[in-house]
């Protein structure tokens, strides 16, 4: 089947035509070979000449020869075509190549709502990757990684650890959550200081919502007790 790529005002599928007028000597046996009506044929080889603004092929009164245009894009344009159809083989050597175990980590708060939801689609676009998810704080994972025992971590930035790269995926707002007859509750905003005279519900040592949680209520400077 031709393809239908188009590059800079003409397609793949002209450059086949063209090779294959230079291959036949003729066009009508290039239109039979090729399965198509010659008129049809001879349109499209006039449209890419007319794209490249010259003739490709001098019309004598019983066969054709390539003009020196022809002559010069001729090795060209079977490149051209050879990659083409050479590109499907690449793309599943490529996707095969993908395959083995991935070890990935993830902080609770991320896991469940971010990276859970993706792993279906991934298993099916990699069904040849062994795929392993952990789930652990920040210090655990990032230790994790530094030894080798998983491969990628999605964390909460900042993440200290030499050798690490890392990548911003996304950011959140900061919410506060509160009781439907809670005071605040109305309250498009609340002030820092507020906070102060609140007992707060937050995770225990070690998870870094946690240790964000308390840097943004330090900037109340005030107590900040917590229940949880």
């Amino acid at each position: 089947m031709a393809q239908k790529t188009r590059v800079r005002g003409f397609d793949l599928r002209q450059l086949e035509y063209f090779c294959a007028v230079a291959r036949a000597g003729s066009f009508t046996k290039a239109a039979e070979d090729l399965g198509i009506a010659q008129p049809s044929l001879s349109e499209q080889i006039a449209r890419l000449e007319q794209g490249l603004g010259a003739a490709l092929f001098e019309r004598l009164n019983r066969r054709i020869e390539l003009t020196p245009l022809g002559e010069a894009i001729l090795g060209k344009a079977q490149a051209l075509l050879e990659d083409a159809a050479a590109l499907p083989d690449h793309f599943e050597r490529a996707r095969e190549g993908v395959r083995g175990p991935l070890r990935v980590g993830a902080i609770p708060t991320i896991l469940p709502y971010f990276l859970a939801p993706l792993l279906k689609g991934f298993t099916e676009r990699y069904p040849d990757i062994d795929l392993h998810v952990r789930e652990g704080t920040t210090a655990e994972l990032v230790e994790q990684m530094l030894e080798g025992m998983i491969d990628v971590a999605v964390l909460s930035l900042p993440v200290e650890g030499a050798g690490l790269v890392m990548k911003e995926l996304f950011r959140e707002p900061f919410y506060l959550a509160v009781a439907e007859d809670h005071q605040l509750a109305s309250a498009e905003k609340v002030q820092l200081k507020r906070l102060s005279e609140e007992r707060l519900l937050i995770l225990k040592d070690g998870h870094c919502l946690r240790d964000e949680t308390l840097s943004v209520c330090d900037r109340a400077r005030g107590a900040i007790h917590g229940a949880f």
